[in-house]
């Protein structure tokens, strides 16, 4: 028996349902978009804190030169 066929029985407290899902189904319909959610509001809030961090920061695949701006002052 894979992780994929085990049962895993999660409550959601928002709206009082217990819902059932595989393995599989646990992590991408609940548990990987609740991640990247919560991901998603820490670099909003650093940005919003005027804390310099960029694309290169949130995924780690760019790389930009230090001092580096898409923006222009023509």
């Amino acid at each position: 028996m894979g992780s994929n066929d085990s049962k895993v029985n999660e409550r959601v407290e928002a709206c009082f349902a217990n819902i059932e899902f595989n393995g599989n189904d646990y992590f991408m319909m609940y548990t990987l978009p609740n991640f990247l959610f919560h991901y998603n509001m820490v670099f909003a809030i650093l940005r919003k804190s005027n804390i310099t961090i960029g694309k290169a920061d949130y995924d780690g695949f760019h790389q930009y030169p230090q001092g580096f701006s898409f923006v222009t002052t023509d």
